[in-house]
């Protein structure tokens, strides 16, 4: 779904670049792309649920927990509202990934995502950015582990 969209989103917005921001209006377009494609996928609940809907079945007791199990698939379809928005930041990570993929390959990916929040490469470029942290560490020799 997210490389799809990321496609689409391209397609329609020829003009953007490796450093876009992922706005809420775009992930509200992610979840529209989403339910318009029909995507969907089975939580633990919803499985456990579907074997009991066909144990009451066999029992021939469908009808006294129809509501209750109509009650349950409301409750889970509320569940998987909250999973996608307890997910926002991967979805928003994931999404700029893609469309940065989509515009500029992996080494887009690298040089305006990957990199720029890589706290190892972020430590490297303070020290080589600070000529006194820099000179001591290569007067004194020290080694990654002492880093």
């Amino acid at each position: 779904m997210f490389f799809d969209f990321a496609v689409q989103y391209v397609a329609d917005h020829p003009n953007v670049k490796p450093t876009i921001v992922i706005t809420d209006e775009i992930v509200e377009n992610f979840r529209k792309f989403v339910k318009d494609k029909e995507f969907d996928y089975k939580t633990s609940l919803q499985i456990a649920l579907e074997k009991f809907e066909e144990q009451v079945k066999e029992d021939g007791s469908d009808t006294k927990f129809k509501s209750s199990i109509e009650n349950l698939n409301a409750l889970i379809s509320s569940e998987k509202v909250d999973d996608f928005n307890e997910s926002l930041e991967y979805i928003k990570r994931t999404i700029k990934r893609e469309i940065v993929s989509s515009i500029a390959g992996e080494r887009g990916v690298y040089e305006n995502i990957i990199l720029p929040t890589d706290k190892t490469v972020k430590r490297a470029i303070e020290i080589i950015q600070s000529k006194s942290e820099y000179s001591k560490m290569l007067s004194k020799g020290m080694k990654k582990a002492e880093l």
